[in-house]
C-alpha cells in the first residue's frame, strides 16, 4: 500500500499503524495500551491515531518509520509524513518542522534548507537536520545555512523527542 492511502485520511488506524511499522496489529494495541503510542478512542473502543506536524525527509524507509513513531511519543496533535520530493511535500504540506536528512541519492540536504530558509512563506519552518556523516564542517555548514541542529545517525530518542518538543514550544505547536 502507498503513503498517499494514510495522507488522504485523517486518522490512522491499528491496522494502518502496524502495515507502516511493519508490526503486528496486537503490538499497535498493547503498545497504545500502555501508552507507549498515543491513540484516541472512539465512543465504539476503537483506537485512532492522529498525525503530527512534521515533515520526514529521509530516503531510508526503515529509519523514517521509526522516528514516525518516535516523534508520535512525544503527543504532537497533526500530520506526519515520510517524503522524497522535499520541495513538493512542503509546499503542499506546509509543516511546522522539518527532519532533513543532508545527504539523500538526487537531493542535497543542504540545497533544501537553503530553498525553505530563504523563502518568506517556508523560513519559519524549524529544520532538525540529520546525517551518518557529522563531519564538524557539515555541521556548521547547515547551521549556518538556517537549521535548528544538527543530529547523528543514530538518533537517541530521548534527544530527539526533546528537540521536537521545544521546537513545537516556540511554534505555539499544541504538544
Amino acid at each position: 500500500m502507498d503513503n498517499k492511502h494514510f495522507i488522504e485520511k485523517p486518522y490512522l488506524t491499528p491496522h494502518d499503524v502496524a502495515q507502516m511499522l511493519m508490526l503486528s496489529v496486537a503490538s499497535v494495541r498493547q503498545w497504545a495500551a500502555k501508552g507507549e503510542l498515543d491513540a484516541l478512542v472512539t465512543p465504539g473502543g476503537h483506537r485512532r491515531f492522529l498525525y503530527s506536524e512534521v515533515l520526514i525527509v529521509d530516503n531510508d524507509i526503515k529509519l523514517s518509520k521509526l522516528m514516525v513513531t518516535i516523534i508520535g511519543m512525544s503527543k504532537l496533535d497533526a500530520d506526519t509524513e515520510q517524503a522524497f520530493d522535499a520541495g513538493m511535500k512542503v509546499k503542499e504540506f506546509n509543516p511546522d518542522i522539518i527532519l532533513l536528512d543532508l545527504m539523500m541519492p538526487n537531493m542535497d540536504g543542504f540545497s533544501v534548507c537553503e530553498q525553505i530558509k530563504s523563502n518568506d512563506k517556508t523560513k519559519q519552518i524549524k529544520i532538525l537536520a540529520m546525517t551518518g556523516y557529522p563531519s564538524p564542517e557539515n555541521v556548521k555548514r547547515i547551521i549556518s545555512l538556517g537549521a535548528e541542529r544538527c543530529f547523528a545517525k543514530p538518533i537517541s530518542r530521548i534527544e530527539l523527542i526533546d528537540e521536537v518538543t521545544q521546537c513545537a514550544s516556540q511554534l505555539n505547536v499544541k504538544c
